[in-house]
């Protein structure tokens, strides 16, 4: 039996990572939010995509990375960011080829070096409880499958100075949603 249900029409998506640059876990909050629709996505309820974050084709995601400083009176200097996504395909009950990701049917992973983001967050922005933000930002590619499900695992490295410290803080910090696009297959 085929789902009748309809499928949304495409939507521009923010993916944002935040991390702060005094945390210790190695954790990335991350947000799913539909620019188009001016609210964050949910993930899927119900259904056989249920747990994930679902797109439709031609879905256009964005990169968003906030790095926090909850103590600006020390300074965060040289913030270099890079980040990889690494789509694991799921098998479906079909068995039929599936794409190595949303975004490409023949890759599985993506790599943004610092120099890639548009920089114009580089100097901080200050919040009104006094936090400063450094933000980056990458226009990512659209979705071009029509199904599949993926688990996704994204590592941002973050390399930064503090005050006037001369030595390199370096963190890793990770992710890992599942995402899935139109039904969750079989096929492309």
């Amino acid at each position: 039996m085929t789902s009748s249900t309809k499928q949304r029409d495409p939507e521009d998506i923010r993916v944002r990572l935040s991390f702060d640059v005094d945390q210790i876990t190695q954790s990335l909050v991350y947000e799913f939010y539909s620019i188009t629709k001016k609210k964050p996505m949910r993930i899927k309820k119900y259904g056989r995509v249920a747990g994930s974050y679902n797109f439709v084709e031609n879905d256009k995601l964005y990169i968003e990375i906030e790095a926090y400083n909850t103590t600006p009176k020390t300074p965060v200097r040289n913030l270099n960011l890079n980040c990889t996504f690494v789509f694991t395909g799921m098998p479906n009950s079909a068995g039929s080829d599936q794409a190595l990701s949303p975004f490409d049917k023949d890759i599985a992973s993506f790599t943004f070096a610092d120099g890639e983001w548009d920089n114009r967050g580089s100097l901080p922005i200050e919040t009104d409880d006094g936090t400063a933000v450094h933000i980056r930002k990458l226009n990512f590619k659209p979705v071009t499958v029509k199904n599949g499900l993926w688990a996704v695992s994204g590592f941002l490295s973050a390399s930064y100075k503090r005050g006037n410290n001369t030595a390199t803080i370096s963190r890793v910090f990770s992710f890992d949603p599942e995402t899935s696009a139109g039904d969750g297959g079989p096929g492309n």
